[in-house]
């Protein structure tokens, strides 16, 4: 029992993990990559790009819960 309870916190620390370092880099990529691109030109890739962290998100959880 206990040993059960102890891979639920582990798992529960890595996907809290994963949820700061997915918005983290969403934020980051708002603050730097977005501006880069506007003085460049206009992209087409703007608003996938502050997708695809939360796509590993989905990925990383959905491999989590299946495995």
């Amino acid at each position: 029992m206990y040993r059960r309870m102890e891979l639920d916190t582990k798992l529960l620390l890595t996907s809290l993990l994963t949820i700061v370092i997915c918005y983290g880099s969403i934020a980051a990529m708002k603050l730097l990559i977005i501006p880069f691109l506007s003085i460049v030109g206009r992209s087409y890739f703007f608003p996938w790009i502050l997708a695809l962290p939360q796509v590993f998100l989905l990925v990383f959880v959905s491999a989590l819960c299946f495995r």
